[in-house]
C-alpha cells in the first residue's frame, strides 16, 4: 500500500510517547547502525523494551521516564539536554495521547480538560520549545500524530477532535512560520489504527495495523518525500473522504451519523 520509508540515511530523533504502538513501529524503521534515538515515555519497563529492541538494530538509544508530558519546567530541561547531547537533531515526533470515548468525556468537564491537555496543549507546548532550535539549525523536520477527527466536529467523537484540531492548527501556523528555515513540519492525521488505544472500539472503517501507518509516518519524515511538508492522511484514501466531509454543508451534516 505504501513505498518503502526512505531511512537510508541514520538521524538523530526524539520520539515523545516512544512506547505507542505507532511509535514503537517508526522506531523500528528508523533503528540502524550511526541513528541516534531519544525516547521518552510514561512506563520505564516498556521504554527499556523498545530501546533494546533498537539497539539490536544497531541504534544508540537513551531513554526518559516522564510521568507527566505536561510538565514544561521537565520539558524544557529535556529538550536543552538532548540538543546538547548531539548537537541538535534530524528530527522530532510527538506521538503521546490518549483517546477517551465520546460518552465518558462529553459531560464531564474534567474529562474534557484532560483530553485537550494531553492530546493538544502538551504536544503543542513541546512543538513551540523544539520550534527555536530548529528554526536556528536551518534544518530538520517536526512531526505529530493528529488525527482525521481534527478535521470536522461529528457528534461520537468531538472532545478528541477538539483537541486534535488544536494540535493540527497549530502544526499548520508552525509549517508557515519554519518553512522559510528549512524546516519542515508534518501533521500526521491517521484514521482509525489497531493500536491498544482502539482496543475494544467496534465500527472502525479503513481500520490499518500500527505498522502501516508507522511506515507511511516514517516515509513522510523522509527529506524529498510527498508531502514531507504537510498533511499526510493514513492511509491516503482518508484525503478524498474528508474533502468531502469538510464541504458538506451543516443543514444536511446535521442529519447524518457517522
Amino acid at each position: 500500500m505504501f513505498r518503502k520509508p526512505i531511512v537510508d540515511v541514520p538521524q538523530r530523533i526524539l520520539v515523545l510517547g516512544a512506547t505507542s504502538a505507532i511509535a514503537q513501529e517508526a522506531i523500528r524503521l528508523w533503528a540502524m547502525p550511526g541513528a541516534r534515538l531519544y525516547l521518552i515515555g510514561r512506563d520505564r519497563a516498556k521504554l527499556d523494551l523498545v530501546a533494546t529492541d533498537a539497539r539490536t538494530r544497531g541504534a544508540d538509544v537513551v531513554v526518559q521516564a516522564m510521568a507527566d508530558f505536561g510538565l514544561m519546567t521537565d520539558a524544557a530541561k529535556t529538550i536543552g539536554a538532548v540538543w546538547q547531547l548531539w548537537d541538535g537533531l534530524d528530527g522530532a515526533l510527538i506521538a503521546h495521547g490518549w483517546l477517551p470515548t465520546q460518552a465518558e468525556a462529553q459531560d464531564d468537564p474534567v474529562a474534557i480538560a484532560e483530553c485537550i491537555r494531553v492530546n493538544g496543549t502538551t504536544a503543542c507546548q513541546w512543538l513551540a520549545l523544539l520550534a527555536p532550535l530548529f528554526a536556528a539549525q536551518q534544518q530538520g523536520w517536526l512531526a505529530a500524530i493528529s488525527s482525521v477527527a481534527a478535521d470536522r466536529g461529528r457528534a461520537k467523537m468531538y472532545v478528541y477532535g477538539a483537541a486534535k484540531a488544536l494540535l493540527s492548527h497549530t502544526l499548520e501556523g508552525m509549517r508557515q512560520r519554519l518553512s522559510p528555515a528549512g524546516v519542515r513540519v508534518v501533521d500526521l492525521r491517521p484514521g482509525p489504527v489497531r493500536t491498544p488505544m482502539t482496543a475494544g472500539l467496534t465500527q472502525l472503517p479503513l481500520l490499518v495495523e500500527a505498522s502501516v501507518a508507522a511506515q507511511a509516518l516514517v516515509t513522510a519524515c523522509g527529506a524529498g518525500t510527498r508531502g514531507a511538508n504537510g498533511v499526510v492522511y493514513i492511509p491516503g484514501v482518508w484525503w478524498p473522504i474528508m474533502a468531502i466531509l469538510r464541504h458538506i454543508p451543516t443543514p444536511l451534516w446535521l442529519k447524518i451519523s457517522i
